[in-house]
């Protein structure tokens, strides 16, 4: 029954077949979406439901509340994140008389020059332009109106860890796939979800 006229609703119409759902942990596809339309008013109907942990974005992606409620945090809490699967113990290490200062201009120069060239350079060949992960050459965005100079101190290769570790150790060891799956296991209302949709 149509919420706005009660007229009779259609059977149900195929949107695709290939919609994924997105979670915190993975992409689920090959997910058939339908809609259903008012026989009366022409009022349109689609999958929408809260109660299954689901939110359909635009009947190809549907997110799951974990993730848009792990969204919402990282916006409101302006968390940046970047991933990248590289081993610490191959990030050179900076040499003794490093400072901490970095030509952020320069840098970043250089990671648009190796983005850029990356349409350019053919599969399977190495791109010549590709910036050296390393300790002293790396350097946050500082945007230009907010900077003294371009010149400025990256202090990451302070967080290099010593050798010797203390008692705090075993607190250390917590991984971001230990941290994601504590999330994962708290219960949707322990996030507020009936204020998040309006209820």
């Amino acid at each position: 029954m149509c919420k706005e006229c009660n007229g009779p609703l259609s059977d149900p119409v195929l949107i695709t077949a290939k919609s994924r759902i997105l979670t915190t942990t993975g992409v689920v596809e090959g997910i058939s979406t339908y809609r259903k339309k008012c026989l009366n008013c022409s009022l349109m109907y689609r999958y929408q439901e809260w109660e299954d942990g689901l939110h359909n974005y635009d009947d190809h992606v549907i997110l799951s509340l974990h993730l848009c409620l792990t969204i919402r945090n990282a916006l409101q809490t302006h968390t940046a994140k970047g991933v990248f699967n590289m081993p610490v113990s191959e990030t050179q290490r900076p040499s003794q008389d490093y400072d901490g200062h970095v030509d952020l201009k320069k840098f970043w120069d250089a990671v648009a020059v190796e983005m850029l060239s990356r349409g350019f350079i053919p599969y399977g060949k190495k791109n010549p332009f590709v910036v050296p992960l390393s300790y002293n050459n790396w350097a946050p965005w500082i945007g230009p109106q907010t900077r003294q100079s371009d010149l400025i101190l990256n202090t990451e290769f302070e967080k290099i860890p010593t050798t010797t570790m203390s008692d705090d150790s075993e607190y250390l060891e917590v991984t971001e796939e230990r941290l994601s799956d504590e999330i994962i296991n708290l219960k949707v209302e322990e996030f507020g979800v009936p204020q998040v949709a309006g209820l």
